[in-house]
């Protein structure tokens, strides 16, 4: 059974719609009808009520049809209602509303006692199959439901749960159908029931699937919820990611044994194309300005690169979410129609929009909630976080052969962030940290923290105890320890002038130095000759300006500010387009497909965020030169970050240049400060 992929129906196709998938549905109940009803009473003729019984349930409706209108023919009066009524369960089963109405109409009103619940249950499936559910509701009131035998009963609430989906009541409906499998005996009667719960969810408006998973805490509910807003025709990121993210959720739903085996999912469609209406949630005033503009300002000039002849240019709006917060903007943004929204940015807004439990549409966060909030299945995520490029740090020192490690990190939150990426990476690539130094970045001296590393303060002590031992003065030379391969150097700019020097001073100038793209200051006024040999990775537009290729940063620069002061985040933005093509593409395969992007190779996986693997560089002669690209694989990017807090006014001070950031240096330009949002 693939997954539906539909539009949002008008009334009539609503109608249509419901009608079709009532169809086999519709028999089902009908057979069940059967199976448990009264004998009905012997002919005298060539066919016999047994026979009709067994024809019905066999699903051969026409011939049973036949035979209990033949067999209704050969008496009169109220004797014909029981055939009647064979008939018209038949009729319905071969979802023939006419005959079946015409079988009902020719029956006594009301039929005798005995017959009188069935024929409620039958009128009711009858207004079912014409998608009329209030109508089913009003025949099911008029059942004593002091005399429903259990059979009755279970065929009863079948019809009722069909109607309460028809209704637009998927909430009532799946509880009814829960209530129902108590009743049920075997196997298969459970697994019939949850192919008229998925059913039902396939005829349901998305919507009203979407408004009633927010209202019930029922995990069981929820799930089939959850599982039925797959297939509304607009799950991003593909079927595979949406049932992986469902089974993520629900691992221990009833779906799984009988329903979800049996989606088809490789030949499911995701969103029909581009959307026709996006909006932006950013930051367009205040101090936090600097970022939204340069992230709209890369938004923009790729929107205007794919759209440059505007036939089937989405519309596209920004939202400020300065005064109001992201969820009232997002809450706007969809009342003004729009079918997906790209941001925010800051770490405070993106959690706060990543738990919001409203009515969603396909939404691309520009940054990375904490891993204790479970993403919706509609939301993606896609930043520059530096835990990621710490994690590369590890990958391409492992690829060049280093196992071991020395890391100095600044005395941050951010520090310890990074560090904590590395060290997990690098150790599960098979690495070693041997051990780390905080250092505080306004500090202009970091000889202790050095010594202490580089196990200098040990060979000094040893001197010390030999010269005591001896008597007299001795040739000495400090011995910096030996079993360490390279350093990670988490550092901006201004740190690492300072930083890598003294290294140097320190007996370590012979170790190779990797770093995060922070060190590398696009606004650098001077030569870095003081970075000499430190590696660093980067985004791929600026790495591939360091050799020598065309790239659409020398064209932008001269129309967008933001492409000179703010190259990252303005590739970030540029990047978003291509990540929102990827995500509404029929043809992608969930996890399996990167493509080359301004901020590097990008791939989609199946927990909604995007990986990044970036390029490098190295400082030569005080000038960044492009690395060239080795076949290291990509971070698996498994940390976790459950020791971040994402306080907002934390979150807010981090945006400033001095403040909780990766440093605390006085010399950083508007740029560096706005890497804040890297988390």
């Amino acid at each position: 059974m693939n997954i539906a992929t539909v539009d949002q129906p008008a009334n009539a196709t609503r109608f249509a719609r419901c009608t079709q998938s009532m169809l086999w549905l519709a028999a089902l109940v009908c057979a069940l009808t059967l199976a448990g009803c009264e004998t009905l009473p012997g002919s005298g003729g060539g066919i016999s009520a047994t026979r009709a019984e067994r024809l019905l349930q066999r699903g051969d409706y026409e011939r049973a049809a036949v035979a209990f209108m033949q067999l209704a023919g050969s008496v009169s009066g109220a004797d014909r209602d029981p055939y009647l009524l064979g008939a018209a369960d038949a009729w319905i089963g071969k979802a023939d509303a006419s005959r079946a109405q015409s079988a009902l109409a020719q029956m006594t009103t009301p039929p005798a006692t005995a017959i009188r619940n069935r024929w409620h249950i039958a009128r009711a499936g009858l207004a079912n199959l014409n998608a009329d559910g209030r109508g089913a509701l009003s025949a099911l009131a008029e059942l004593d439901m002091g005399t429903l035998s259990l059979d009755a009963r279970i065929r009863a609430e079948a019809a009722r749960g069909n109607a309460q989906f028809l209704i637009g009541d998927p909430l009532a409906a799946l509880a009814t159908f829960a209530q129902r499998e108590l009743w049920l005996g075997n196997g298969q009667e459970i697994a019939d029931n949850d192919r008229m719960i998925w059913d039902g969810l396939l005829q349901s408006p998305p919507q009203a699937l979407r408004d009633a998973l927010a209202q019930t805490s029922d995990a069981t509910l929820a799930g089939w919820l959850a599982l039925g807003t797959l297939a509304d025709g607009t799950v991003p990121g593909g079927p595979q990611r949406g049932l992986a993210m469902w089974r993520r959720d629900y691992p221990q739903h009833p779906a799984l044994r009988t329903i979800v085996p049996g989606i088809d999912a490789t030949n499911t469609t995701v969103m029909a194309g581009m959307p026709t209406a996006v909006a932006v949630l950013l930051t367009s005033s205040g101090r936090s300005a600097i970022i939204g503009q340069a992230v709209r300002d890369g938004m923009l000039s790729a929107y205007a690169e794919q759209y440059r002849d505007q036939l089937n240019a989405p519309t596209l709006r920004f939202y400020d979410i300065t005064e109001n917060g992201a969820t009232l903007s997002y809450q706007q943004a969809i009342d003004d129609g729009a079918q997906f929204v790209i941001g925010p940015v800051l770490p405070s807004a993106v959690e706060e929009l990543a738990t919001y439990a409203g009515p969603t549409v396909p939404t691309l966060l520009l940054n990375y909630p904490p891993d204790t909030v479970r993403l919706p299945g509609s939301f993606f995520c896609f930043g520059l976080a530096p835990e990621d490029e710490a994690a590369a740090v590890a990958a391409r020192a492992i690829a060049e052969g280093h196992r071991r490690a020395v890391a100095f990190v600044p005395a941050t939150r951010w520090g310890e962030r990074v560090r904590d990426a590395f060290s997990r990476e690098f150790a599960a690539l098979g690495g070693q940290t041997l051990t780390y130094e905080q250092y505080v970045p306004a500090e202009t001296d970091y000889n202790d923290e050095i010594q202490r590393a580089m196990l200098l303060t040990d060979s000094v002590a040893r001197y010390r105890n030999m010269r005591a031992t001896i008597g007299g003065a001795l040739q000495f030379e400090p011995r910096r320890r030996q079993d360490v391969d390279f350093i990670f150097m988490a550092a901006n700019a201004d740190s690492g002038r300072r930083l890598k020097p003294q290294l140097r001073f320190h007996y370590a100038g012979d170790l190779p130095v990797f770093a995060t793209s922070h060190v590398n200051s696009v606004a650098r006024r001077q030569a870095d000759t003081d970075l000499n040999g430190v590696r660093f990775t980067d985004v791929r537009w600026l790495v591939d300006e360091l050799r020598g290729e065309s790239t659409p940063l020398a064209m932008l620069r001269e129309y967008f500010p933001a492409a000179r002061s703010q190259p990252r985040l303005f590739a970030l933005g540029f990047d978003t387009w291509g990540i929102l093509r990827q995500i509404t593409s029929d043809e992608r395969a969930s996890g399996a497909q990167t493509w080359s992007g301004a901020t590097g190779t990008l791939s989609l996986g199946d927990d909604g965020h995007i990986r990044r693997q970036t390029d490098w560089a190295v400082f030569n002669s005080g000038r960044p030169e492009a690395l060239p690209v080795l076949d290291t694989p990509v971070p698996r990017f498994d940390f976790t970050r459950d020791d971040l807090d994402f306080d907002s006014t934390d979150t807010d001070a981090t945006l400033a240049p001095a403040g909780d950031n990766m440093a605390d240096d006085s010399d950083t330009s508007r740029e560096e400060g706005a890497t804040a949002i890297e988390r």
